[in-house]
């Protein structure tokens, strides 16, 4: 599959799996490019954010992004108390009802729009990028 046929993720859908911990500085910005990006993509896409207990605004602004724009497809699974980034992502890949599955840290480190390339390498034999 070449970056100008997506055809495979398309179809498959895919969900972004975010581990998040006191990220109110970035959080937002993160998700409303993520979901931009997917948006062209993909069909079938979900945005989980995990919640990793955190003590600033992260949980009160995922809540309001959630309430402005329901149609924006973000879950939100939270932890009550700080976890670790490993029990953030596996929570976030058991929450996670696509079949195609992606991680990436919640704090922007991670160019979105790279995401094409990684969709790119799909094809019968590729099972992990």
């Amino acid at each position: 599959m070449t970056p100008t046929d997506l055809s495979q993720a398309r179809r498959l859908g895919l969900s972004a799996v975010l581990p998040a911990f006191n990220e109110e500085a970035l959080i937002a910005q993160t998700v409303g490019h993520l979901a931009r990006v997917l948006c062209e993509l993909v069909d079938h896409f979900e945005i989980i954010v995990v919640d990793d207990g955190s003590r600033d605004r992260t949980p009160r602004i995922l809540a309001q992004l959630q309430a402005e724009d329901p149609g924006l497809r973000l879950r939100v699974v939270t932890h009550p108390a700080n976890l670790g980034y490993g029990a953030a992502l596996a929570s976030g890949f058991d929450a996670a009802r696509n079949d195609l599955v992606l991680m990436m840290d919640s704090d922007g480190q991670f160019e979105v729009s790279e995401v094409i390339r990684f969709l790119a390498t799909l094809d019968a034999d590729t099972d992990m990028v």
